[in-house]
């Protein structure tokens, strides 16, 4: 990945600058609030009448003349039909599916391509889970490539500076590199030895740029030395009236000695005199919003959904665009590298067998999975309210 210096901000929402009118019975049979959420995902307000400014007059047949026709050619507002309607949100509500579900500002649309490689999916999907001789096992296998769909979501790449560990913002995102302290929340000791910390986030930052209420103050994750191989990391949150600069404990020294998981070079450089020999980082800032989705085979390659296909009639040309829309995702929107929210490549587990990812690892950086990723997932407490937290990770 490459590391941006300069900080960038996020995009506006979308504002809703146009109206739009449904009037009459549909054709698809459709009622007009199923285009509501779609509509306002484009910017476009959904309203009951025409008046002077209403920008679209959606009508079964825009030639036919009525009394709301008359009305809105005489004040100069398109008359469209329903496929134009259909056109302007680049949804179809007829699907029945739930909308992708993506982080970042809820009226965020998938891009393009990704829509309509979904459309064609569900086209290939409803020919396989029609056909007689398909059993649980096939369905089994139809639902997986559904689960990769499903998966894909907004995520924010972090904006990273090296820094000598003495002059780490230790009140601020931190991967890898000295994080906050203080006598209420010490730091945690494992075996005679301080745990590593592997990223440190505030959480109200967090919970604005995944529109989702995370809760406040700093989440803070540590990890055992060589030995954390099989076991649990140690996880916290620092309430945010506990963050205090005034409160900030120094950082305990590490055995030189001792092999840790994640890279540790940077604790040893604390007392040095520059203390620049080995840099920490700094989350700065955040990408723009980057749409991840995680990896797909093509039709086909998949040795148990070509014996599916074999059983298929859809026409070769979909089979075809479908294919080479995936290797264009795959390039576009690749799950890869180091990301807050977003969703990740499968190895042990699927994105559709664990809760929501909140911040996406790879092996660099100074970690090192294996050969796999890592992953912080969040998920509701089942007694409580709070948000709870866990790491997991996985390799070939």
């Amino acid at each position: 990945m490459n590391n941006k210096s300069k900080i960038t901000e996020l995009p506006a929402k979308p504002v809703t600058a146009k109206t739009i009118c449904i009037s009459g019975k549909l054709p698809s049979g459709r009622k007009k609030m199923d285009y509501l959420a779609p509509l306002l995902a484009v910017g476009i307000e959904l309203v009951d009448d025409v008046f002077d400014g209403l920008t679209y007059l959606v009508l079964a047949d825009p030639n036919l003349s009525t009394a709301k026709s008359q009305k809105a050619i005489k004040l100069g507002v398109q008359v469209i039909s329903e496929s134009e309607l259909i056109g302007l949100t680049q949804d179809d509500p007829a699907s029945g599916d739930a909308p992708v579900k993506v982080r970042g500002s809820p009226k965020l649309k998938p891009p393009k391509e990704f829509i309509e490689l979904t459309r064609l999916w569900k086209e290939i999907r409803h020919s396989l889970i029609n056909v007689d001789d398909v059993d649980d096992y096939d369905e089994d296998i139809i639902d997986y490539y559904q689960s990769r769909i499903d998966a894909s979501c907004y995520a924010f790449e972090p904006l990273l500076a090296e820094k000598a560990p003495s002059e780490i913002d230790r009140l601020g995102d931190v991967l890898c590199g000295p994080i906050y302290t203080c006598e209420d929340f010490e730091w945690p000791v494992e075996s005679g030895h301080p745990m590593v910390p592997i990223i440190q986030l505030d959480l109200s930052r967090c919970s604005e740029l995944g529109q989702i209420d995370l809760g406040t103050g700093l989440l803070q994750v540590f990890i055992g030395h060589a030995k954390f191989l099989g076991e649990e990391a140690f996880i916290r949150v620092i309430p945010k009236e506990k963050v205090q600069l005034s409160k900030l404990l120094p950082v305990p020294r590490f055995d030189p000695s001792i092999k840790a998981f994640v890279e540790i070079d940077w604790a040893r450089t604390l007392e040095d005199s520059d203390g620049t020999a080995f840099p920490a980082l700094q989350i700065q800032s955040y990408s723009d919003p980057k749409f991840t989705m995680p990896l797909m085979s093509r039709l086909g390659e998949d040795n148990d959904l070509d014996k599916l296909l074999t059983l298929r009639v859809l026409p070769d040309e979909v089979i075809d665009r479908f294919n080479s829309l995936i290797g264009e995702c795959a390039e576009k929107f690749d799950a890869c590298g180091f990301h807050l929210f977003g969703t990740f490549d499968p190895i042990q587990y699927t994105a559709s067998e664990r809760p929501k990812p909140l911040f996406c690892f790879e092996s660099e950086h100074g970690f090192n999975w294996g050969d796999g990723n890592g992953q912080i997932f969040f998920e509701k407490g089942k007694q409580s309210k709070l948000m709870r937290f866990f790491l997991d990770w996985s390799c070939y």
